[in-house]
C-alpha cells in the first residue's frame, strides 16, 4: 500500500479499474485530504444515502470526490491530496507508464508538444503551462 498524489492520470487509472468514488475521513475544509478509492453500484443512490444521513454541521462532513465529475470538471492544479493505492495496483500503473514511454513518439509543434502512442492507445497534448490533455484512442 502506498500514497500517491492525486492527479488526472491517477483518476483515469482508478476509473478504468472500476472505482467511481474517492472517499476521505478528512473534512471538506481540509486542504490536503487522504483519499481512498471506492466502488459503489450506483453513484447517485450512494450520494442520496449520504445526503439523507446528513450532518448538523455541514463543514464537518467527510470529503468525497466522484471520479467522473472530477475528470470532467476539475483542473489538474485544483486536485489536492493523496490517494491510498494497493502496491499491486501501483505496480501495474508504473508498468503502464513504462510501456507507454517505450513506444511513444514526441512531436514538438510550436508552443505545444504532442505525444502519440499507437501501441498503448493514447495521445497526449502538453501545453506550455504544463497542463496535459490525454485521450485514449
Amino acid at each position: 500500500m502506498k500514497f500517491v498524489p492525486l492527479s488526472q492520470l491517477i483518476l483515469l487509472d482508478l476509473k478504468r479499474s472500476g472505482y467511481n468514488i474517492l472517499t476521505s475521513k478528512n473534512t471538506v475544509e481540509d486542504e490536503n485530504p487522504t483519499w481512498y478509492p471506492l466502488t459503489v453500484a450506483d453513484v447517485n443512490d450512494y450520494l442520496l444515502s449520504l445526503d439523507c444521513e446528513g450532518s448538523i454541521f455541514p463543514m464537518q462532513e467527510s470529503a468525497l470526490l466522484v471520479i467522473e465529475d472530477a475528470l470532467n470538471h476539475i483542473d489538474e492544479v485544483q486536485l489536492q491530496g493523496e490517494v491510498f493505492i494497493e502496491i499491486n495496483h501501483l505496480q501495474e500503473l508504473q508498468d503502464k507508464i513504462n510501456f507507454m514511454a517505450s513506444d511513444t513518439h514526441v512531436f514538438p509543434t510550436g508552443n505545444i508538444t504532442i505525444l502519440h502512442s499507437i501501441q498503448s492507445g493514447f495521445s497526449c497534448v502538453i501545453m506550455p503551462c504544463g497542463l496535459a490533455i490525454i485521450s485514449y484512442i
